[in-house]
Order: C-alpha cells, then structure tokens, then sequence
C-alpha cells in the first residue's frame, strides 16, 4: 500500500559499514557505504535501512517506504539500485490500496 513501510531481501549490494567477519552474520545494524535506491513503478520510495540483515550471512535488508504517489496495481516494476548497479527490471510487486 502506498506509504506503507516494507521491507525487501537481496544479495550483492557490496560494502558495509561494521562488517562482520567474512560468512558471518550481522549481529547489529551494518549499512552499505554505497546509497541504495529502490523505486516502484518509476517513483523512488524513501530508504530508511539498506544493510546486512541481521543473522542472515551475505543477505541484505532494504527498508523502504512505498510512495504516496504509486498507483495502486497488480504488478508495479520494483528495481533496486546501488552506485551503477541495478536489480532485474522485470521484478514485481503488487501495490494495494
């Protein structure tokens, strides 16, 4: 739903802050050094985390806010961005209203 704060998985997102040891989880917050973007249907949603998921080795945890302006839909395009690199363009994800 619009405004509605989700969180989403992924791997590859590269250097983090407080990083545990190599195969290690996280025991706490460890942000990436890199700003993450996440945007849904071509609007960018607010970030409020993107680092390792704690207890998870090698997975990452984005924190984003749905913005206000998507329209409600079945399959809104989802794309993560981090520095040059960006997530698969045909991922999805259905808006509410």
């Amino acid at each position: 739903m619009p405004n509605e704060v989700i969180t989403l998985y992924a791997t590859g997102l590269g250097a983090t802050s407080n990083s545990p040891a190599e195969g290690a989880a996280a025991t706490g917050p460890s942000a990436t050094t890199t700003p993450v973007q996440v945007d849904f249907a071509s609007i960018f949603g607010d970030v409020l985390y993107a680092g390792l998921a704690p207890g998870y080795p090698g997975i990452y945890q984005i924190n984003v806010r749905v913005p206000a302006t998507v329209a409600p839909m079945a399959a809104a395009n989802v794309r993560i961005y981090e520095g040059y690199t960006q997530s698969h363009p045909k991922v999805t994800i259905a808006i509410g209203q």
